[in-house]
């Protein structure tokens, strides 16, 4: 197939006639159909939907039109097919598919819509009834369909069990008058099926990357990867020239000598056997859902091309619809079909029991019961918290070959730390852990990136690098501030763009990684509201949100906001601040670092009964001195700093914070002073009765075996 050159005649709609009197009536309108040899059908006032009993069937004549059409306001629709003598309608359901229209459905003097939806239809006579064809093939946009957008791109509808709301009808969502375009109200031209059905699959891969056109600065990126495509996909050079003119109109690319230069270059480096973008770089710029359909419907795999199957797994399917059954549009299986007694699935995809239970994928940890691989995880902390310090231990216990954390597995394998924020800091940490955690830095699997980079942009060679690696089971972002290319951090619908089209593809790398990328807290974040910047838009993206909070020099790492998964036990790390001798400033002076040093389970065992015993003390003393202020609370506890006689008043808050975070809360704070809330009153009594009782207990043991 050869697309024509660029139509003059239709590159802008024209102007919408102007009123000329009153409008025909339906009779007239229904007349003329019939006098056409079309088969017109009455449809209700307003509405697309034929509620006639046996419309499929009915041919209504002249002398019966009166009949259906008896003067009542009414929409008229069409029955396509041979009972319209192979009519058939491209319905343009978005602007983009409008806009490249012209530049792929052959010239025809049908073409009818709306004033917010000009030229959206555009009519043929085809042998549909000849190649036994009748249904709509829809072509949709799968990221909107996944998230319950409209999704609809392009429609083809063919056959005599198919129809379309026509001219002298009113559109049932805007009441706008459906009418022919200026000068196209005549003849439908006739095309062979296939012919329009392969121009159809054309127009609807351009509208698709016309709707996904990335912003300006990966443009040029963009152009490369289509121009690659479309030589994979057996397009000759002028064909490419024309999709990417039809491409820049839809887009409103002004920049179409780059698009022209791309594909001259494209196509000479493919004339001398050199290497050139094609479908795994248009997957990275556009996403691998829009690569699969642009794929399908260029029929990239028919040309011989690298399709990258394997990459991409099944590629989606233009579909027909008829009469509740889903098949595939070009091999007529079908796909989906009404549910009856053997329980197949039905057209809004609902299922039985077992089939829902077999759709189950079990969990690949990469942190037993924490993280998982192909996972999205935001590690929240406010700034000296610790959040690198237990990123790179992390990070160490899986490139040297897993080990546990806290008493979880974690797995072994290669590791990407992109080290944006502080490649400094991280150099020295990592000098120092190697030193104290005893590995070796030169064959431990931890790769670094220590300068920050746009993401979109680097995905190939990122995919490059896991291939070369042999598959990254853990990539650590620090932070997602470094590596953010937007032009307001506090944006979070930018910030939510960000985690979607960028962070989530990290997880689709070689090896499908666990991700977790490194955030700052929101403005004023307290200890238990450490959510990541971009509030909700950045969290709805993620799949959970670890984070690390430091009471004393003890980092706990947890989650809040979110969670894909069960909850699970804290994991610790103890921040010690160390030395080594190979890190040294100029003078040959050791250079203090921090490292995170995981607790074992009887560590932290032992520490959180320490806590428990610290927030009993202090719940006691509290429910017996109303009025004490923290520094009093802390002399009273008996609690100091390094001098000895300073009050330890910043252990006392952090207690009162964890208080005040329990729901319900043990703790308020009401005028600069703390007091115990009603529940916390009760919880104070009951650990006085049970201190009493222990003593008690114990008073009685040791009294055992004493003489009478």
């Amino acid at each position: 197939m050869t697309l024509a050159p660029s139509p003059p005649w239709r590159r802008q709609p024209s102007p919408p006639p102007a009123p000329t009197g009153d409008a025909p009536s339906p009779l007239a309108v229904a007349l003329d159909y019939i006098e056409r040899g079309w088969s017109p059908i009455p449809i209700g006032f307003r509405s697309k939907a034929p509620s006639l009993p046996g419309w499929t069937d009915l041919r209504i004549s002249a002398d019966e039109a009166s009949r259906y059409f008896n003067g009542a306001p009414a929409n008229i629709g069409v029955v396509l097919g041979q009972n319209s003598s192979g009519l058939s309608d491209v319905d343009l359901d978005c602007p983009e598919a409008i806009a490249a229209a012209p530049y792929f459905l052959p010239k025809t003097a049908a073409i009818f819509g709306r004033e917010t939806a000009r030229a959206s239809h555009w009519l043929y006579y085809t042998n549909s009834a000849s190649v036994n064809l009748s249904a709509n093939v829809y072509f949709d946009d799968p990221i909107a369909k996944e998230r319950g957008a409209k999704a609809r791109i392009v429609d083809l509808r063919l056959g005599p069990k198919v129809q379309t709301v026509f001219p002298g009808s009113a559109h049932e969502d805007t009441s706008e008058p459906i009418a022919w375009e200026p000068g196209c109200d005549g003849e439908p031209a006739r095309v062979e099926c296939d012919d329009l059905f392969r121009r159809v699959e054309r127009l609807a891969a351009c509208s698709l990357l016309a709707r996904h056109w990335p912003a300006h600065g990966a443009r040029h990126d963009a152009r490369l990867a289509v121009a690659g495509v479309l030589v994979r996909a057996g397009f000759s050079e002028s064909e490419s020239k024309l999709f990417a003119e039809a491409l820049a109109r839809a887009v409103g690319d002004e920049d179409a000598r780059d698009f022209a230069a791309a594909i001259r270059s494209t196509y000479a480096r493919a004339s001398s056997g050199e290497k050139f973008s094609g479908l795994p770089r248009a997957c990275d710029v556009f996403g691998d859902a829009i690569g699969r359909a642009v794929a399908d419907w260029l029929r990239l795999d028919e040309s011989g091309a690298d399709f990258g199957q394997s990459l991409l797994g099944p590629k989606p399917r233009a579909t027909i619809v008829e009469n509740g059954v889903v098949a595939d549009a070009e091999t007529g299986e079908i796909l989906r079909q009404p549910a009856g007694e053997s329980g197949r699935i039905g057209r809004l995809g609902i299922l039985t029991s077992a089939q829902f239970v077999a759709g189950f994928t079990p969990p690949d940890y990469f942190l037993d019961g924490v993280c998982q691989r192909g996972f999205l995880y935001s590690l929240t902390a406010a700034t000296g918290a610790g959040k690198t310090a237990v990123a790179l231990t992390i990070a160490a216990t899986a490139g040297g070959g897993g080990g546990t954390l806290g008493g979880r597995e974690v797995m072994g394998g290669k590791v990407l730390f992109l080290a944006g924020e502080n490649p400094d800091d991280a150099r020295m940490r990592w000098i120092a852990m190697a030193h104290h955690f005893d590995f070796d830095i030169a064959t431990i699997g931890v790769r670094f990136r220590p300068t920050a980079f746009d993401i979109s942009k680097s995905l190939p060679d990122l995919r490059a690098e896991a291939e070369a690696a042999g598959e990254f089971s853990l990539i650590i972002c620090d932070t997602s501030a470094a590596f953010f290319q937007g032009d307001d951090e506090n944006s979070n619908t930018q910030l939510g763009a960000y985690a979607r089209t960028q962070l989530r593809k990290l997880t689709e790398l070689p090896g499908r990684p666990c991700v977790i990328v490194l955030c700052h807290p929101t403005k004023n974040a307290s200890a238990d509201n450490l959510l990541p910047r971009g509030g909700g838009a950045f969290l709805a993206e993620v799949d959970g949100n670890l984070t690390a909070a430091n009471a004393g020099g003890v980092v706990t790492l947890h989650w809040q906001g979110k969670f894909r998964g069960p909850d699970f036990e804290p994991l610790r790390f103890a921040l010690e601040k160390v030395s080594t001798p190979s890190l040294v400033d100029s003078r040959g002076r050791e250079i203090p670092s921090v490292i995170a040093r995981p607790l074992d389970m009887r560590e932290a065992g032992a520490l959180a009964a320490d806590e428990r015993r610290e927030e009993d003390i202090l719940l006691e003393l509290m429910l017996d001195h109303e009025a004490a202020s923290i520094a009093e609370l802390a002399r009273l506890a008996g609690w100091a700093t390094g001098d000895g006689d300073t009050p330890h008043k910043s252990k006392v808050a952090r207690i009162l914070q964890s208080f005040a975070a329990e729901r319900p809360p043990l703790a308020k704070k009401i005028r600069a002073h703390w007091t115990l809330t009603g529940n916390g009153q009760e919880e104070a009594a009951r650990v006085r009765d049970e201190r009493r009782k222990a003593e008690q207990n114990a008073a009685r043991f040791s009294r055992l075996g004493e003489p009478e």
